[in-house]
This record gives structure tokens, C-alpha cells and sequence, in this order.
């Protein structure tokens, strides 16, 4: 399935049939509730939510104005020792004023334990529920339930109440979670006065997709009024694992979220927040802040004067990109939010993401350049919606240089970086160019692959058991960078004692390198080995071609995946073996040659084996050409990946010949 948003709007009616589980009574539990078996859910489960309920209604206090009250009802199997911390359930909540702050009151929970077949209830007391200081403005209710041990069954309810003055949109429900749930469901009533965007995420199906056009009670007041109830609901949703290869959770798992775009009350004039693209720009465009990246301004005369004495552009944007990433240090911040002004930028040389970037956009205009400031979301903050005009999804901003027909990106907190490659951390698909009469989306997904080539040319000594000879490595893309990183942090000295550290089973001395600190070449790490191995003897010899980048373990270990695969960028990794055939032997067996090709253009992997003279030459070609693989493509990544194992740890076989 692929990643799903759906917009539902107040003004649609629609109404899906499905299958419904009946609404759970509070304390209701009989023994047979002890002995269900989860296995087809998740076998391996420690804790098991057996029903979750959500139930929000808008109501109208006086004092506090309109209010978004939230009923929770949540029960939960307790089957291992390892999940008694369950038993312990915090309530996080804004604490605030007596009209700012939420309330949380109706508070009820239940321990059930099966005793001689019998179920026994132990009721949680007022004294075991204290608030518990967060921070100046967020508290957390804390309950501990009393007698849980392996086999209990815990369930308890809350009311909530947050006034909308405060806190606009219901809370995000998820169907997922670190637990199993065997069923998830949220019903929430939306009086007309309100138009919310309701926002789908993730994997799952629902099982339930109710909307139905009703009356809806005002609570508080005598007033009722026309409105949409929506009910939504997932039956045995898996526990959300953070598996390998995903941008942030957040992205893939399952929830619905809640965002108000307008608000119309009787006889008074409709409220409008964000509810267009062109409107999330115009904020922008107008912000005195933000909007300084289409500046020219006085100050930075002299720096332009310099960077004008370069004739050829793209020479020039390379000086400006280099002096913008030497010059000034990123202080680690991210966030639309300017502190600074661009002048305090330039005097202190440092600042967050958005300062240096947009003193760079800044720069780089009154140089004569075509640049926009771009936002953008990192990687951690996860992606972002085109359908969806929410400014506060956005993170970041960097630059876009439009020169003659090339579009290059630019980015000026990391040193390590090439004009033109952004971070890992921000190569996340989707950005929004500004200019100042508009904006348009842009691609942000990594251009260049990541890419290493190794090269082994040895020789096998019978009598010693061993092979020696040279090993080069040459770097590319984020492959390149971060070897850089690591160059800068440890040093030279400690660099080539990691080297030797890493080739435990090899002898390496003779380490030599190249280009690690100029960004537009390609870094390379060179060194002689020599290594001891039990398979040469003086009669025969197994050899094992793939001495270096052996895929040894497939990195797709499940049967099945729900979520795609993000490598964050396309990756290519070439290796060459040549080894020496010793004097009086031959090749009994070789490795056969393959080439495998993933489907819809993914990638290919290549092994080849041959014999040329009295060298064999091993050749592995492993090309991933996607930066990410849907769901249905996993079962293919993962067979294709077995072939590279496969292949990576097959031999040769030479044999002495008798004289």
C-alpha cells in the first residue's frame, strides 16, 4: 500500500458500512477474557492492548469559552513480568491557568487478576494518582495501579478537557504503538461552527470509516446544532516497530490527526487560519524577518565586490559556497524561527540552519545570482504534505541557484559538503522554493549516489598459508563525506590506527590517503596486508574471493514489510579481487557468473569470476538506483540481497597438480 493522506472535509458526507466491534462497559471482565491467544497478532508480545477507545465532543464553559473534552478508555493484557510497567499510566497535559490550562478529572482504574478461576478487582485509589511537574508549563497525571503481576488485565478512563482558546485541534490518535492493539477506534463529533482537516497516516486499513451529517449537542448550553460525527477504527494493528531504513516513525505509522482551518460563529465573521499554499507563502514573503533573504543590503558591499571579481558563475557560486561553509559555523539549531538579524549573522559568523542560509540567499542575489530561500523538513521531522499547507511542518531553509538551466541547491552548514549535496539530514524529497511573487514545490531527493570501489591485488603464498598484497578504496557521495568526517574528527594518527584496528585479522602497514580534505575531488585510503588464512594449504587452496566489502548478512531479515524502504539516496558499491594463481596449480572450480536485475529499474547486482593468465579476477558490481523501495518491492529487495550473500561467500577451489 502505498503512503497514504486523506483529506476528509466537513462538507463531504459519506458514510462507509463496516464491521463493528461492539462498545467494551468499564469493569466488565469475565475469565474467559484471561485465556484469548494473541498468536496470530503477535506471538511474541509482552502486553497486549485489547481495546482502546477515544470519544471527542466540543462543549462551552463561561469561564473558559469552547472547550475540546476527551473521553479515554483503555484496557490492556499484561503477559509477561518484563510489561508490569504498564501498570504505571501517565497523563501528559498543559497545565497552564484556571482558563488556559487543561483539566483531567473522572479518573477510574481497575486491576483484574484470575484467582482459583475467579476474577479478582482491585480498585485504584485517589492516593495513587499525584501530578507530576514536566517543565514550567507541562505537567503529567501519574497512576500507579495496584496488585498487577504477569496475567493481569489493567484498565482505567480519564476525561480531558482543553480549552480550544489554548489548544485548537483534538489530540493526534494512533492506532499504532509500541503494544500490539487488538482494536483502536475514535469517535469524534464536530459542531458546524468548526471546519478541522482530518489527516490520515500511514500503513494500516481502517476498519472502520464512519461519517454521518447529525445533530450535535453543545454541552454546556441548551444549543444544538447541525455537525459531522466521524468514527475511525483499526482491528489488530501490530506494534509499531522503528525498523531499519525509515525517515521518523511519524511518517509511517498509523494515526489521524486534527488541524482547524476556519471558524464561523453566529452573526460574527469567519476566522481563517492557513488553509491555501499561496496564503503559507504570502506569510513568508511578508514575514520582516524571513523575508531578509531577498535583501540586498549595504553591509555586505565588500564581501560582493570580492566574489564580483570572479568572471566565470559557477566558479563564483563555488567561492561564495565555500566561503559560506569555512567562514561561518551552523550552531546546530533548525527551525523557521529567526533570532538574529542578518547583519548580527555576518559580524558573529555563526547562527541556525535558516540565519547562515538565508544570509547566504542574501548573498549570493546581490552577487547576481538567481537564488530563493527554500523551507524544507529534516529527515527526523519527517516529510512533507503537498496537500497540506501547514507551516509548522516545515523545519528548515536552505537555497536554490538557478543558473542558465541548471538548478543547483545550496547549503552552508556543512563543510564536508560539495555545492550542490545537501546534508543527509535534509535530503528528504520535498521543498518549497519562495520568490517574492509566489513558490513552487522543488525536488530535494539526493542527486549523486553514494559510492566505494575497492580493489584487492594479491598474491597467495602455500607455504605460509597466507595472502598478501595491496588494497585501494576510492569514495564518493555521502560514502566520501563521511569518510572526511571521520579523517577530521580522529586526525591522521588516529585515522590510520582505526584502519589497522578494523583489519584485526590482517597485517596493514604502508596506509596512504588522498583528498581528504578538498570536497571536489574524490578521498581515497590505500595501504599494503598480509593475512593469515587456514583454507590455503601447499596442496590445495579455498579461496574466498570477497577479502573486502563481503555482504555477509542479508539487511532484510522479515518475511514481509508493511512500510517502504528508505535508503535515504541511491548507493553503488564496485569491488575488484585479483589474486596471483600460485606456480603448479590450477582452478578445479570457480564461481558461476550472475546478473540479477531489480524490477521497475531498482538496481542490479553483478559476479563475475574468471581466469586471465595466471590471474583470477573476481568482480562484484552492487547497484541500489532508487533512494526508496515500496512495500511490494521488499519481497524483491530481499531476494536480491540473498543472491549478494549468496554470492559473496562462494569459493574458488585450486588444486596442486602432481608432477
Amino acid at each position: 500500500m502505498h503512503f497514504k493522506t486523506l483529506l476528509l472535509s466537513a462538507l463531504l458526507l459519506l458514510t462507509i458500512q463496516s464491521n463493528a466491534q461492539k462498545p467494551v462497559k468499564f469493569g466488565n471482565i469475565s475469565p474467559s477474557d484471561f485465556k484469548t491467544d494473541y498468536s496470530s497478532l503477535d506471538s511474541n508480545a509482552h502486553a497486549i492492548v485489547l481495546y482502546e477507545y477515544g470519544n471527542v465532543e466540543f462543549i462551552y464553559n463561561n469561564a473558559r469559552g469552547f472547550e475540546i473534552e476527551t473521553t479515554i478508555h483503555v484496557r490492556k493484557h499484561i503477559l509477561n513480568k518484563s510489561s508490569l510497567d504498564e501498570g504505571i499510566v501517565t497523563i501528559p497535559y498543559y497545565r497552564g491557568t484556571s482558563t488556559t490550562g487543561e483539566n483531567i478529572y473522572k479518573v477510574k482504574a481497575n486491576t483484574f487478576n484470575l484467582e482459583k478461576g475467579k476474577v479478582v478487582t482491585s480498585e485504584l485509589h485517589r492516593k495513587e494518582v499525584f501530578d507530576e511537574r514536566k517543565n514550567e508549563d507541562y505537567y503529567q497525571k501519574k497512576m500507579s495501579l495496584p496488585d498487577v503481576k504477569e496475567g493481569s488485565i489493567i484498565e482505567y478512563t480519564y476525561v480531558i478537557q482543553s480549552p480550544l482558546a489554548k489548544i485548537s485541534n483534538p489530540r493526534t490518535w494512533y492506532f499504532q504503538g509500541e503494544l500490539p492493539k487488538v482494536w483502536s477506534e475514535i469517535n469524534v463529533k464536530i459542531p458546524a461552527y468548526f471546519y478541522y482537516q482530518i489527516i490520515m497516516n500511514g500503513y494500516l486499513p481502517l476498519t472502520v470509516n464512519d461519517q454521518l451529517r447529525e445533530s450535535v449537542d453543545i454541552h454546556g448550553t441548551d444549543v444544538r446544532i447541525q455537525g459531522i460525527a466521524y468514527r475511525f477504527a483499526v482491528a489488530d494493528a501490530p506494534a509499531f516497530k522503528d525498523e531499519k531504513y525509515i525517515t521518523t516513525e511519524e511518517d509511517y505509522i498509523s494515526k489521524v490527526e486534527f488541524e482547524l482551518s476556519s471558524y464561523q460563529f453566529p452573526n460574527e465573521p469567519i476566522r481563517n487560519f492557513t488553509t491555501s499554499w499561496p496564503e503559507l507563502d504570502k506569510t513568508l514573503i511578508d514575514h520582516e524577518k524571513w523575508n531578509v533573504g531577498f535583501s540586498k543590503p549595504g553591509f555586505l558591499k565588500e564581501k560582493v565586490d570580492e566574489f564580483n571579481k570572479i568572471s566565470d558563475m559557477k566558479t563564483r557560486l563555488e567561492a561564495i559556497h565555500r566561503y559560506m561553509t569555512t567562514e561561518y559555523v551552523w550552531d546546530e539549531h533548525v527551525g523557521l524561527g529567526i533570532t538574529n538579524s542578518l547583519k548580527k549573522t555576518f559580524t558573529d559568523k555563526t547562527g541556525s540552519a535558516t540565519e547562515l542560509n538565508l544570509l547566504a540567499s542574501s548573498l549570493l542575489r546581490s552577487c547576481g545570482f538567481n537564488a530563493n530561500p527554500v523551507i524544507s523538513s529534516t529527515r527526523s521531522n519527517g516529510r512533507i504534505s503537498e496537500i497540506y499547507p501547514l507551516l509548522d511542518r516545515f523545519n528548515y531553509t536552505l537555497v536554490v541557484v538557478h543558473l542558465g538551466e541548471e538548478q543547483i541547491l545550496f547549503d552552508c552548514t556543512d563543510p564536508l559538503e560539495p555545492l550542490g549535496n545537501l546534508p543527509i539530514r535534509i535530503a528528504n524529497s520535498t521543498g518549497r522554493e519562495i520568490f517574492e511573487t509566489g513558490a513552487t514545490f522543488i525536488d530535494l531527493s539526493p542527486k549523486k549516489a553514494s559510492t566505494l570501489y575497492e580493489e584487492i591485488n594479491a598474491k597467495i603464498n602455500t607455504e605460509e598459508g597466507s595472502l598478501s598484497g595491496r588494497y585501494n578504496a576510492s569514495y564518493g557521495g555521502y560514502e566520501a563525506r563521511d569518510l572526511r568526517a571521520r579523517f577530521k574528527e580522529m586526525g591522521e594518527k588516529e585515522f590510520k590506527e582505526s584502519l589497522i584496528k578494523s583489519t584485526s585479522d590482517w597485517y596493514i602497514d604502508e596506509i596512504s590517503h588522498e583528498n581528504m580534505t578538498e570536497i571536489y575531488s574524490s578521498p581515497s585510503v590505500s595501504f599494503h596486508f598480509k593475512m593469515e588464512d587456514g583454507a590455503i594449504m601447499p596442496d590445495i587452496i579455498y579461496l574466498t574471493p570477497m577479502l573486502a566489502g563481503q555482504e555477509k548478512e542479508n539487511p532484510f531479515k522479515k518475511k514481509t514489510r508493511l512500510y517502504p524502504v528508505n535508503l535515504g539516496n541511491r548507493h553503488r558499491h564496485s569491488i575488484k579481487a585479483s589474486y596471483e594463481i600460485p606456480k603448479g596449480f590450477v582452478v578445479d572450480e570457480m564461481p558461476k557468473t550472475v546478473n540479477v536485475l531489480l524490477p521497475n529499474n531498482g538496481g542490479s547486482f553483478l559476479f563475475h569470476a574468471q581466469q586471465m593468465e595466471n590471474t583470477l579476477v573476481f568482480t562484484s558490481r552492487l547497484y541500489l538506483e532508487k533512494h526508496e523501495y515500496s512495500a511490494e518491492e521488499y519481497s524483491y529487495l530481499k531476494q536480491f540481497y540473498d543472491m549478494v550473500v549468496e554470492k559473496h561467500a562462494e569459493q574458488a577451489v585450486l588444486k596442486k597438480i602432481e608432477e
